[in-house]
């Protein structure tokens, strides 16, 4: 195994062995190894697995027999498995080297980490925040060279380590390195030439002794051979004029266009096209600031949910836009840690405006992870921060939903103790689905109108907060049942005053209701004399039938119009019937 050894011994004679000592020594060639202490077995043991060892590493075993009398040991050394390197090479550096070369080096994985003969190394490389564009290379030595990479290019970097079975072992913490832009060089009036790659985002090159060191720079094709017909350009991209009174121009010598004028600078992103020795045209960008006028701005932090509110695992972005070079460095935090590139953490930065030097800076975060953000943004010129709270709220309990009208369903809950922003009730009733905004958060229930009828939905809730949603809650379920069939009989209704009649209202529910109903008669005209209401009854035949009479020892004024109302599950059905009363003809005597 790769974390322990097995070992067997003969059984000696139990009347002469008491018990056994088991004991390890690491022999490898690792510092700092801890030493465990012996183990003791009875006597009749004649195996042990000695456990948490280190991987392919080296282990002197001493099994001792011990009785009264004293002991007896013998020893075996033995050599644990090895696996895939524990850890990532330690101390990854890198240097730029020119506009598409990157020289990256690293030490040794920490001993104890390494787990078997490392025999090359993975070198990965993409773009900032692109892991889509990652590319990797094999080399055997501490040191690699990353080449054709893209001028005006922010690089990632990660290294690990292969062993001799070609397993890997995890990437390191990425590093970050620019690439400048080409080949073409800046040079002072003093004839230094400066390296144009110090500062590292997206391509905008600033280096630090152009802030009003001097009055003139130099923009020099590759040798400086022959004489430069290079143009500068203002921050606006318009061309700087050749000599003239103005602040900024430019002229021309052996192997530069020169730019004059920084005694009286404009802050910006300045560029110069070169055309290389093959024909085209190389430009290189330059940031010109003036260190005294202000450094760089932020805007308020910036929440935007990217995922829907049901999401079980939300995704947010925080995004704070950066105005003012030279290029900025940005660092993200939550309650005062660090981030890094690394799940559940994405960091991104995108230009949005190379002149004004905006930069649109980006947070990515997967999951509930509530606290107070910071983003924190800096060059050579100052510094600033914005800070927000990302807060997040508990659900509603005891949720439930119940039937209100023929296509109503109201809804009801208790809110959380923490303080909702509001709700959103989500519901579904096969092809009818939506939901409703509760804007208040002390509010406790709503109605949904407007659904289809004789359909089941089933329904959850969020709570809302100013920024992530609660969890779910749990499905409760509504049947929009349709109204009861009402029906009076008899129809037509005629009677003759002074008899008896019956009016019965008959009341079939609709299949899954449960009766009994509420049936009320109406139409009485304020005339109930001789008029019996009965009791609602049910069909023993049938369990979704009921009755109720309306009895008249009949009088001419109880003539009208009759209606059975029945409702049950929140929605009503009813029936009419005109009840005609007839005078009958006068007894003649003789």
């Amino acid at each position: 195994q790769t974390d322990s050894i097995s070992i067997t011994w003969s059984q000696a004679a139990e009347d002469v062995v008491q018990d056994y000592s088991i004991s390890h020594v690491y022999s490898g060639t690792c510092p700092n190894v801890s030493v465990s202490s012996p183990v003791t077995l009875d006597s009749t043991a004649t195996s042990y697995v000695v456990p948490d060892l280190e991987a392919f590493s080296i282990y002197t075993i001493t099994v001792a027999a011990i009785n009264p009398a004293g002991m007896t040991d013998a020893t075996v050394t033995a050599t644990t498995l090895f696996t895939a390197p524990g850890a990532a090479p330690s101390s990854v550096d890198a240097t730029v080297m020119d506009s598409a070369t990157i020289l990256v080096q690293w030490d040794e994985v920490p001993c104890l980490d390494q787990n078997s003969n490392i025999t090359s190394y993975t070198v990965v490389r993409y773009e900032f925040g692109d892991q889509s564009s990652s590319v990797s290379i094999t080399v055997t030595d501490r040191m690699a060279s990353l080449t054709s990479l893209q001028p005006f290019t922010n690089y990632s970097i990660q290294v690990a380590a292969v062993n001799n079975n070609d397993d890997m072992g995890p990437l390191s913490t990425p590093i970050t390195e620019h690439t400048p832009a080409t080949n073409v060089q800046f040079r002072f009036m003093n004839d230094e030439i400066v390296n144009h790659g110090i500062v590292t985002i997206t391509g905008i090159t600033v280096s630090e002794p152009l802030l009003c060191v001097t009055d003139r720079i130099d923009c020099c094709p590759p040798g400086d051979s022959g004489v430069s017909n290079g143009q500068w350009y203002f921050p606006d991209e318009s061309a700087v004029p050749e000599e003239s009174e103005d602040n900024f121009y430019q002229t021309r010598a052996v192997a530069a266009v020169r730019l004059h004028g920084m005694n009286g600078i404009t802050s910006g992103i300045f560029h110069c096209d070169i055309p290389d020795t093959v024909g085209s045209v190389q430009t290189l960008h330059i940031g010109i600031y003036d260190i005294n006028a202000g450094g760089v701005d932020i805007d308020d932090l910036q929440f935007t949910l990217m995922t829907r509110l049901t999401a079980e695992t939300p995704v947010f972005t925080l995004t704070c836009i950066s105005t003012g070079g030279p290029a900025t460095t940005v660092t993200w935090e939550r309650d005062g840690v660090q981030l890094m590139n690394d799940s559940p953490y994405s960091i991104s930065q995108v230009v949005e405006n190379t002149v004004q030097a905006v930069y649109s800076n980006r947070l990515s975060v997967t999951g509930r992870l509530t606290g107070s953000y910071r983003c924190s943004v800096n060059n050579i010129r100052g510094s600033t921060f914005r800070v927000l709270d990302i807060q997040s709220t508990d659900p509603p309990t005891n949720a439930a939903a119940m039937q209100v009208g023929l296509t109503s369903f109201k809804v009801s809950w208790t809110p959380p103790n923490t303080t909702p922003t509001g709700y959103v009730v989500f519901f579904q009733g096969g092809d009818d689905e939506g939901s409703v905004m509760v804007d208040s958060g002390s509010a406790t229930k709503v109605t949904v109108d407007g659904r289809l009828n004789n359909r089941q939905y089933s329904i959850t809730m969020v709570a809302l907060s100013l920024d992530l949603p609660s969890t779910v809650t749990s499905s409760e379920t509504v049947m929009l049942f349709e109204p009861p069939t009402v029906a009076i009989t008899p129809s037509p209704a005629t009677a003759i005053a002074g008899e008896s009649f019956t009016l019965t209202c008959t009341v079939a529910l609709t299949m899954g209701v449960s009766g009994p109903p509420a049936i009320e008669w109406i139409g009485l005209n304020g005339d109930d004399t001789g008029i019996t209401v009965g009791d609602v009854t049910a069909d023993f035949g049938d369990a979704s039938i009921y009755t109720r009479t309306l009895t008249f020892m009949l009088r001419t004024s109880q003539g009208g119009d009759y209606t059975c109302e029945a409702t049950s599950s929140a929605v009503t059905g009813m029936d009419s019937e005109t009840l005609t009363v007839q005078i009958p003809p006068p007894i003649l005597a003789f």
